[in-house]
């Protein structure tokens, strides 16, 4: 079974833990991944800046990152670190609710974790349609409690 640990460090929106939790399993399991770990943080615009300048050596604000921990042989471990207050712009700018946009960063942070890339523009497509089908599939009504 995947354990997933929720952390809410940006407290301006009410997450719900489970409907995350729900979420992250459903896609995992049905991309392969049957035990493990993963923590899912909805954490402050200025961390994911700062993880994506000093990994990706990218000094740009973004919605998502992902990070596979385990390596070769070990059980599944990863993270995935959420900003909602992009999740909020995003949602404006796609005209999508909040808590769809939300469960589209989770569900996007675990095809990275499956291996999923979105570098080329072919990529990019292949993944929102994945990530549609997953959605329609696993997404809970509601990812926030508001």
């Amino acid at each position: 079974m995947i354990i997933v640990d929720v952390e809410v460090v940006d407290d301006e929106y009410k997450i719900d833990p489970d409907a995350v939790k729900s979420l992250a399993q459903n896609i995992l399991s049905h991309g392969g991944q049957s035990d493990g770990q993963l923590t899912v943080i909805f954490t402050h615009d200025e961390l994911l800046r700062e993880l994506k300048d000093h990994y990706f050596k990218q000094d740009v604000y973004t919605d998502v990152i992902a990070f596979r921990l385990d390596e070769n042989n070990e059980l599944f471990e990863g993270e995935i670190y959420i900003s909602p207050k992009r999740a909020g712009e995003n949602s404006t700018k796609f005209n999508e609710p909040l808590e769809r946009e939300l469960a589209r960063l989770v569900c996007h942070g675990c095809l990275h974790l499956l291996g999923r890339k979105d570098i080329t523009e072919k990529q990019k497509t292949s993944m929102k349609k994945e990530e549609d089908l997953l959605l329609k599939k696993f997404a809970p009504n509601k990812i926030l409690i508001q």
